[in-house]
């Protein structure tokens, strides 16, 4: 088929309610317009009604599926292998379909299995794989599986093709708004989305891209005028392998998004030539991740971490970074690069060394709101609606619990893992009531063979992540000769898998989120003098990504003259790609800081000035307590914190580690119980800490005050063994300060 100007140019051009089943295209070439595939071009509906298609089984093979192109621009958008275009109105199920060996280019909305899914519809995609295609889209959302989906639920899908997104070199379609978003979204599962869930997925291909580049997905932004929103995106169970890079907000699993995470990992490297890089996360307004690691390096030239480049707000718990982090100027973390004011972070580690001009820590870069942000301002929290609640039952497995109006990321995301690890059942439900197809044709869905996918990606992933870990601090080596850094470190580790398999039973995955956020809370009724409530910002942003049906594109090929760039004639409505279901933005600025850093761990290698074993700066009204710095540092740097601010609260912290220049500076700062090994420092301040000998270092009573039935034990009475973080305190009610 090589009608440039075609839409819909596939198998099936267009079709509505349909279950296509067990199809193989093989050496095709397609050439159009838009919403263009091997099998289906368009997924339409009729009238006002939720209409659902079923496609399974189908695989392409060594074809070409491109949008038209005059050498210089690629036209088009909706380009995908299995179908183009989703419309509104649509619920599209994708099941055990394949694409191999192809090629698939187009401007917008280009994916492996699927192009473009358009406001207001739904789709899901199941086990199913691109296996060495490549997919390039010329201004917006690449993906290995999926360009773009208004609202999109993956589960055990798979890419190792290369994804190519666009180059910030690449030059702006003709005659748009001012305030259109271009040249954003790559992934290796998805371009960008509205609202998603991602589960038991991986990706092994090369990711590139301008901005929001991720392993797993690239971006969710909505808008950044007048202000900047992004819709929520889940992932669990997933991995990351394939090297990913780009200009800036690029994710070894997401580049841009309000993120949940749940037991995933990165081993791909992760670069940004310009800012926000992480080994899961490149940047976050609001995010939830637990249970994640990072094992490879991670670089940009500011804003780098070993989890996340920078998030505003939120939780970080049980992570460990094993990657090293870079920044060739300013703010590198082992956790994060530079957080926001609102923060919970406990029992997470870091062994990998961390480098850059100035503003480094084995946690984070900078913590806290200095009052002089200028790069985050305007970046707004979401709360994330769905807005037509009738389309969320009985199709989706998992959509019924994301798109509740009024939960907010955090608790989304919990209730959705609760599902994924008590419930996996759930998925008979969605299947049993998708109407189409229970009416005559119940066997094509094999519901338990489903399941039995499902389970044993999750499994898979969970066996691979866990002996990725403990293979990769086994290998680790520690300078120090007198301390059992190793044993203490396997301890540690030993203790992050027994906390995590209790996060993982029952409902304890919630007593441990409401933990962190009341230890938080503690700290903000501690020393909140005021709180400016601001104005409800009921923002709502429709989505306008695909915000074009199948008709109207093909209104749009015959009225405008050959040789005018499609993407340019329809303005906002094929610019603003990242837009998604209707956000509604809630906005509190406080006026203190509220963040707590519990139970940490640092192992990795600091260097530079206005740097610390665990935070390099911690702004105003902030708390660190109950951590351990063993790592070295390789300039002047500080034990503990190396820049800090007035009010801040540092107790009951530890370091064995060596050639520090302070334990942390002196100032208006309330230190109580702070412990530091002999030699370690160079110059030693008894009034912030308490000198102690090897020899101390292995009995409990050395420490005063210290929580050894909780928080804290020493694994050995011989000499070099010292505290390591035991239980987390977040497993009981009412963590104190």
């Amino acid at each position: 088929m090589l009608d440039k100007n075609a839409v819909g140019a596939s198998l099936f051009g267009f079709v509505n309610q349909a279950i296509i089943s067990n199809l193989t295209i093989e050496k095709a070439t397609i050439t159009g317009y838009g919403a263009l595939s091997a099998i289906v071009g368009a997924v339409t509906t009729k009238g006002g009604s939720i209409n659902k298609t079923f496609i399974k089984g189908c695989i392409v093979k060594k074809s070409t599926i491109e949008s038209r192109s005059d050498g210089v621009v690629t036209d088009g958008m909706a380009i995908g292998g299995i179908a183009g275009m989703v419309d509104p109105n649509v619920n599209l199920w994708i099941d055990s379909c394949s694409v191999e060996d192809c090629t698939i280019n187009g401007a917008i909305a280009v994916g492996g299995i699927l192009g473009g899914g358009t406001v207001y519809s739904m789709t899901q995609i199941t086990n199913s794989h691109n296996r060495n295609t490549k997919v390039t889209a010329s201004y917006n959302c690449a993906g290995g599986i999926v360009g773009y989906a208004d609202t999109l639920y993956v589960y055990s899908c798979s890419n190792n093709g290369s994804i190519k997104g666009a180059a910030s070199t690449t030059a702006p379609p003709g005659n748009l708004p001012a305030n259109s978003i271009y040249n954003v979204g790559a992934g290796g599962i998805a371009g960008g989305s509205g609202l998603s869930t991602i589960i038991s997925s991986r990706n092994s291909g090369t990711v590139q891209g301008s901005r929001g580049v991720g392993g797993i997905i690239g971006s969710t932004l909505v808008t950044t005028q007048p202000k900047t929103y992004y819709n929520n995106t889940f992932i669990g169970f997933c991995s990351n392998s394939g090297n990913i890079n780009g200009d800036s907000y690029i994710g070894g699993l997401c580049g841009e998004a309000q993120l949940g995470a749940y037991k995933s990992y990165n081993e791909g490297m992760i670069k940004a030539n310009s800012s926000f890089a992480g080994g899961i996360l490149g940047f976050a307004p609001l995010a939830s991740i637990t249970n994640t690691a990072n094992f490879n390096k991670v670089i940009a030239s500011s804003y780098s971490g070993g989890i996340a480049g920078s998030i505003l707000a939120g939780s970080l718990g049980i992570n460990t970074n094993l990657g090293e982090v870079a920044s060739y100027h300013e703010y590198a973390g082992g956790m994060i690069g530079r957080a926001g004011n609102t923060l919970a972070m406990n029992y997470c580690s870091n062994f990998a060394s961390i480098s850059g001009s100035s503003y480094l820590g084995g946690m984070i870069g900078e913590v806290g709101d200095a009052r002089k942000w200028t790069i985050m301002d305007g970046v707004s929290l979401g709360f994330a609606t769905f807005e037509l609640a009738s389309t969320l039952v009985g199709f989706v497995p998992f959509a019924k619990i994301v798109g509740e109006s009024g939960e907010i990321l955090v608790n989304c995301a919990l209730t959705v893992l609760s599902l994924v690890l008590n419930d996996i059942d759930i998925l008979s439900e969605g299947f049993s009531v998708f109407g189409l197809i229970s009416h005559g044709h119940p066997e094509i869905i094999e519901t338990e063979r489903l399941k039995g996918v499902i389970t044993h990606d999750i499994a898979m992933l969970e066996s691979d992540m866990d002996t990725k870990l403990a293979n990769k601090t086994d290998n680790l080596s520690f300078a120090s000769i007198k301390l059992r850094s190793k044993d203490m470190t396997n301890r540690f580790m030993s203790n992050r898998k027994t906390l995590t398999e209790w996060f993982e039973s029952g409902t304890n995955h919630q007593i441990y989120s409401d933990a962190m956020n009341y230890k938080r809370g503690l700290l903000s009724k501690q020393i909140l003098k005021s709180k400016k409530n601001e104005e409800v910002l009921h923002t709502v942003v429709s989505g306008v990504c695909c915000a074009v049906n199948s008709a109207l594109l093909f209104v749009t090929v015959i009225t405008f003259p050959e040789g005018v760039p499609a993407v340019a004639l329809m303005g906002g409505a094929l610019a603003l790609v990242s837009f998604g279901n209707s956000v509604s933005a809630t906005l509190d600025d406080f006026v203190e800081n509220s963040v707590v850093i519990t139970q940490c761990l640092n192992a990795g290698e600091i260097g530079q000035y206005s740097s610390g074993g665990l935070v390099g700066q911690l702004q105003q009204s902030c708390l660190i307590s109950d951590c351990i710095n063993m790592g070295r540092s390789n300039k002047r740097a500080n034990a503990i914190i190396g820049v800090v601010n007035q009010n801040v609260t540092v107790s009951r912290n530890l370091n064995v580690g060596e050639n520090w220049y302070l334990f942390a500076p002196p100032a208006s700062v309330s230190y109580f119980g702070n412990y530091c090994m002999l030699g370690t420092v160079e110059q030693p301040n008894p009034v912030i800490m308490n000198i102690f000998s090897l020899q101390d270092l292995k009995s409990e009573k050395t420490f005063t005050g210290w929580d050894f039935d909780v928080k804290w034990e020493i694994p050995s009475n011989e000499t070099g063994s010292f505290p390591i973080p035991k239980k987390s305190e977040m497993q009981f009610d009412k963590p104190n300060l």
